[in-house]
C-alpha cells in the first residue's frame, strides 16, 4: 500500500516536495534576519554605483575649485602694463615737471618675480622737454618668516634747457616688505656737465685825477672792470631713504619716509628729506616732501598722479586676496627715484680794479734809463712860513726858490724844474 501525507490544505504531496518546501522556508527565515539595505545590495549590485560615482565628482569638482583658485590668483597677481600722468612741484636740482609715463612688464612669473620698463616723457614750468627711461627687475625672496621683494634698475635721463642738454645715468637697488622698504639711486652726468651762457667783460672807462705831492705833480689813473659768467651745470650723487606704511585703508595707503641726499658738481653739498605719500582709489596718488641742503637751500615741493589700470586693488573681495599677497603684489610698484638731471644755474661776477699812479713826466727830456724824466715843481708862496720848497711846505720868497734851485740842480735837466708861485707858473 503507497504512502500517502496531507498538507495543511489537505492536498496530497509527495515526501520529496514536502522536504524542498521545508528548505525553503528556513532559507526565507534566515533572510529575513538581514537588513534590508544588505538584501537590496544583495539583489541589485548596482544600486550602489551612484552613491560612489557621486563621491569622485565632489573630489574631482574639489581639485578643480582649487586649480582654478591657483589660476585666479595666478591671473591677479599677473602685472598688466599701464600709464599714467603726473605733477610735481619745484624740487632741489629743478623747475616743477609734469610728465606722462608708462610701465611695461618684458617678462613675469606672476607674484614671483617681473622685469619690467618704465620711462616719463616730461615738460617743466618753463616749457623744457625731457624724458627718463629705466630697466628694471624685481624677485620675490624669503627672510624667515618675512617675505620681501630685492631688485634694482639702470637708467638714463636727460634734461633740456634753453642753452644746454644734460644726460645722466643712473642705478639703483631697493628692498621692499611688509613693515619697511629702503631704497638708494646713483646718479652720474655723461658728457659735458657744464655749459657757459654768458661771458661777459665790461669796462666803466677810464678815470682820472691830479694832486701835488711834494715836488711832483702826481696823475692817478683808476680803470674799473667788470665780468659776468652765468653757467648751467648737471649734478651727480646719489640719495637713499627709508620708509614705512603710516596707515592703510581701503584702496589707499599712507606712506612716511625720511632719507638724505648729496649732489655733487663744482659745489658739494649734502642734504636732508623727509616725505609723506598716500595712494587713493587705487588710481590716484599725492605726495608732499620737505629738502634742505647747501645749493637750493629748503624747497617744500608737492606732487600729484593718477594711473590707469590701478596699480592696487579696491573691492572688498580683492582687498582680502591683497591682504594675503601684500608683498608680492608690490611687484608692481613704480620705481622712487629722482625723475630728471638735477641742474644747477650759477652767475659769478668779479669786479677788477687797474689803478696806476705816477708823476707828470716830460716827454722831451729824460736819459737812457728813464726815457721821460718827471716834472720838479718848487713851491713858492709869498708870505708863507718858511718851508724847503715842497707843495707841503712851499718857500716864502722867490729868491729862496731860485737859491735853492741852483743849489740842487735836476740831475736829468733844469729844463724839468718849474719854480711855481701861488698856482702860477714862474
Amino acid at each position: 500500500m503507497m504512502n500517502q501525507s496531507f498538507n495543511a490544505s489537505g492536498v496530497n504531496t509527495p515526501r520529496s516536495a514536502r522536504l524542498w518546501l521545508l528548505a525553503s522556508c528556513s532559507v526565507l527565515v534566515s533572510l529575513s534576519q538581514f537588513p534590508a539595505s544588505v538584501l537590496a545590495q544583495a539583489s541589485n549590485p548596482s544600486v550602489n554605483e551612484p552613491e560612489s560615482h557621486g563621491a569622485k565628482e565632489d573630489v574631482i569638482q574639489s581639485e578643480v575649485a582649487q586649480s582654478n583658485d591657483v589660476a585666479s590668483s595666478a591671473d591677479a597677481l599677473k602685472i598688466p602694463a599701464r600709464f599714467s600722468a603726473s605733477h610735481s612741484s619745484s624740487q632741489a636740482g629743478f623747475d616743477g615737471i609734469t610728465g606722462i609715463g608708462g610701465f611695461i612688464p618684458l617678462s613675469q612669473s606672476p607674484g614671483e618675480n617681473v622685469t619690467f620698463l618704465e620711462g616719463d616723457l616730461l615738460l617743466d614750468n618753463g616749457g623744457h622737454l625731457g624724458w627718463n627711461l629705466s630697466l628694471g627687475y624685481r624677485g620675490l625672496n624669503e627672510d624667515g618668516d618675512e617675505d620681501r621683494l630685492r631688485g634694482g634698475f639702470v637708467g638714463l635721463d636727460s634734461h633740456f634747457t634753453d642753452e644746454s642738454s644734460f644726460y645722466q645715468l643712473a642705478a639703483g637697488y631697493e628692498s621692499l616688505g611688509k613693515d619697511w622698504d629702503f631704497r638708494i639711486n646713483g646718479y652720474l652726468p655723461l658728457g659735458e656737465s657744464k655749459n657757459t651762457i654768458r661771458d661777459i667783460d665790461t669796462d666803466t672807462g677810464l678815470q682820472t685825477s691830479t694832486g701835488f705831492q711834494a715836488n711832483q705833480l702826481v696823475l692817478t689813473s683808476v680803470r674799473e672792470r667788470q665780468r659776468i659768467l652765468q653757467e648751467e651745470e648737471a649734478l651727480g650723487g646719489f640719495d637713499a631713504e627709508v620708509a614705512t606704511q603710516l596707515k592703510r585703508w581701503d584702496g589707499g595707503e599712507l606712506i612716511g619716509a625720511f632719507g638724505g641726499y648729496l649732489l655733487t658738481g663744482e659745489e658739494t653739498s649734502l642734504g636732508g628729506q623727509l616725505r609723506l605719500g598716500t595712494t587713493f582709489k587705487s588710481n590716484f596718488n599725492a605726495g608732499v616732501a620737505l629738502q634742505h641742503d647747501g645749493i637750493f637751500g629748503t624747497n617744500l615741493s608737492f606732487s600729484i598722479g593718477a594711473t590707469f589700470p590701478q596699480v592696487r586693488f579696491q573691492k572688498e573681495e580683492e582687498e582680502t586676496f591683497q591682504s594675503e599677497n601684500e608683498v608680492a603684489i608690490r611687484l608692481r610698484d613704480p620705481l622712487q627715484r629722482r625723475q630728471t638731471v638735477a641742474v644747477q644755474e650759477r652767475t659769478d661776477r668779479e669786479v677788477f680794479f687797474e689803478r696806476n699812479v705816477g708823476p707828470l713826466r716830460n716827454p722831451e727830456e729824460g736819459n737812457e734809463a728813464d726815457q721821460e724824466a718827471p716834472y720838479r715843481f718848487v713851491h713858492v708862496s709869498l708870505g708863507a712860513a718858511a718851508g724847503d720848497g715842497t707843495y707841503e711846505a712851499p718857500f716864502s720868497t722867490v729868491d729862496e726858490a731860485i737859491a735853492f734851485v741852483n743849489a740842487n740842480p735836476d740831475p736829468d735837466s733844469n729844463a724839468n724844474t718849474i719854480i711855481y708861485v701861488d698856482g702860477e707858473v714862474l
